[in-house]
């Protein structure tokens, strides 16, 4: 039998010009699974979406971070969806859907993931990524640190049933402190129970910036610059090896920022996201948001996503509906696979590494904005790149990422005819008119 030629292929297909294929869609949780949960449904047609998040509640980072004090950096009303102004979230509004499970490996288009002590698998059309760079927290590297037998806590992971508050010494100096307020409330006494607060001595203090610098200076306060050694069980030694015995050990020591080892997601020619990101030694994306070879997988905050300025939450609507528009249009133009070109990628990568370099994140100092790329050899040296920054401002992100560019990606088809997003000449809205009517043949509209 002799294949068909191109253009022997009738190009005609059974279906309306506006139908929509049936899309599955796994999103990796974080707090953009929120935004998907919302966003997908309305722009992505006869939607299959399973999201998944890791841990028991939805919020990503936002969860995750509920150390006594926390509160954003940059508490203002932009800090927020642009159509859902309310500082609490709406996620119980939109009924979102989700799956809590921890996504463990993803290779072609299959997801293992651990649920409890249970492994499946999934599949779907369509992978997204909404993980992040401040989602893989890490102890100090101290030797002995998880010998220590006082309460070792990580500021990313709190023990909320630690009491930090009814030590010996306040339980002594409260009754202290209440008869001083008192004795300076004698002239009005009904104030003393309005007054004098009900939490310990010491627990409070002013929001996160205005006092910190005072508080370094506090006769109970003592600051070392000098490297912790080790942990022993006691307390902590420093690198003069002085022993400091303590009670409590709280790590702030944040997160792995590499965008490595989360879990491997592998390319179609078996070769995962991070070896192709040592091998290059860069983060090599289009937009932040997708890679070469990396076919219908999609990234909400992967590297170059984050800003410096402005509200971050505006960009990841933009990283989600980006996405849904990417989706949209797989379903409504025959499209099985669409992965961006290399050349986009590449120009993109490259306007990064010159963006960065005219500004003050490309100084020689330590910062999460940064992926250090270690030497492969004697005759290399480290290559740090700028990999947590979007190279521009957040309204710059805002409208680049407002519509794809749909020539910056390649695409392959369905079943073979290039053309089946065509239809058969019909809209569906033409099936709905013949009203019963034989829709097989479009003749009889005519």
């Amino acid at each position: 039998m002799v294949a068909a030629t191109a253009s022997e292929v009738p190009l005609i297909s059974d279906r309306s010009a506006d139908d929509a294929r049936p899309l599955k869609v796994i999103h990796i949780a974080g707090v953009s699974g929120i935004l998907a949960g919302i966003r997908f449904p309305q722009y992505i047609k006869d939607l299959d979406l399973v999201i998944y998040e890791k841990n028991p509640d939805i919020g990503g980072t936002w969860w995750e971070n509920r150390y006594p004090g926390c509160a954003c950096d940059a508490p203002a009303h932009t800090y927020q969806l642009s159509f859902e102004a309310n500082p609490d979230g709406r996620s119980s509004t939109h009924q979102l859907g989700r799956s809590l499970s921890t996504g463990k490996q993803w290779q072609l288009m299959k997801l293992q993931v651990v649920e409890t002590d249970e492994i499946f698998e999934d599949t779907a059309d369509v992978l997204v990524t909404g993980i992040g760079v401040l989602n893989s927290w890490k102890w100090p590297d101290i030797p002995g640190l998880h010998d220590f037998q006082g309460k070792l806590l990580h500021s990313a992971k709190w023990d909320e049933n630690f009491d930090y508050k009814g030590s010996a010494l306040q339980n002594t100096v409260r009754p202290i402190y209440e008869d001083i307020m008192k004795a300076r409330l004698a002239k009005r006494p009904d104030m003393a129970n309005r007054i004098i607060p009900p939490f310990p001595p010491f627990s409070k203090r002013l929001t996160p910036g205005p006092g910190y610098l005072e508080a370094l200076t506090a006769d109970n306060v003592s600051v070392f610059n000098t490297r912790i050694s080790k942990v022993t069980a006691t307390g902590t030694t420093t690198s003069g090896e002085e022993h400091r015995p303590v009670d409590v050990i709280v790590c702030a020591t944040g997160f792995d920022t590499s965008f490595m080892g989360r879990f491997p997601i592998r390319s179609r020619k078996g070769v995962t996201l991070e070896e192709q990101r040592q091998s290059q030694r860069r983060h090599a994306t289009y937009l932040s948001m997708t890679a070469a070879d990396f076919p219908n997988f999609f990234m909400c905050m992967g590297p170059n996503s984050a800003v410096g300025n402005g509200s971050l939450v505006i960009l990841i609507e933009r990283y989600v509906e980006y996405a849904a528009q990417c989706m949209a249009k797989m379903q409504t133009g025959n499209i099985r696979t669409m992965a961006p070109r290399p050349e986009a990628v590449d120009n993109f990568t490259r306007y990064c590494h010159n963006f960065f370099k005219r500004t003050v994140y490309s100084e020689e100092c330590s910062s999460w904005y940064k992926t250090i790329f270690p030497a492969r050899s004697e005759d290399e040296e480290p290559v740090a790149e700028v990999s947590g920054l979007w190279p521009g401002s957040s309204l710059h992100g805002a409208k680049v990422l407002e519509k794809p560019r749909w020539e910056d990606f390649k695409y392959t088809n369905v079943d073979g005819n290039p053309f089946r997003w065509n239809g058969y000449g019909w809209v569906k809205g033409d099936r709905e008119a013949l009203n019963g009517f034989d829709s097989g043949n479009p003749a009889l509209s005519y």
